[in-house]
């Protein structure tokens, strides 16, 4: 990572390493040595990367009637557990006439989501949740899905 050198320090960028433990070592020697080296020593550094650990979704009511006009609202409700620092909800939906995924609210701090049925298809619709740590890069840390039926 450095060459030998006068200079004693040596400044280490994280980026990309994974989390656990790095050991940052270094070789010294004598400037006047021809030993590859004299003296070896290292030290552990801990790296955590800012994650949530999982992420669960319920929703209220689980079925609902189909209208085309007037349909139900249905809350949807996530709880992210072991972030490390806040959590970031980002909700998706799969109507039951596709097999693609919709996102219906982006990244926010809120972790509800209002959906009104008006006009869904009879079948199983999939509400889905991605939820990331405020400090992650990630494009989310855990996901989650519930079913509502549409009747």
């Amino acid at each position: 990572m450095q060459a030998y050198g006068a200079s004693a320090t040596y400044d280490w960028n994280s980026a990309g390493a994974l989390s656990g433990t790095v050991y940052v070592g270094v070789h010294a020697r004598d400037s006047a040595s021809v030993a590859a080296y004299n003296v070896v020593a290292s030290a552990a550094v801990t790296v955590v990367r800012p994650s949530c650990a999982s992420v669960t979704v319920s929703a209220t009511p689980t079925s609902v009637a189909h209208s085309s006009s007037g349909g139900a609202h249905v809350t949807v409700t996530a709880n992210a557990t072991g972030c490390t620092s806040s959590a970031l909800y980002e909700f998706w939906i799969r109507p039951a006439s596709s097999g693609t995924w919709q996102l219906v609210q982006a990244y926010g701090t809120s972790n509800t989501y209002d959906w009104n049925s008006t006009g869904a298809a009879p079948g199983t619709v999939y509400i889905g949740v991605h939820v990331r740590d405020a400090n992650s890069t990630a494009g989310y840390d855990a996901v989650a899905s519930t079913p509502v039926t549409v009747t």
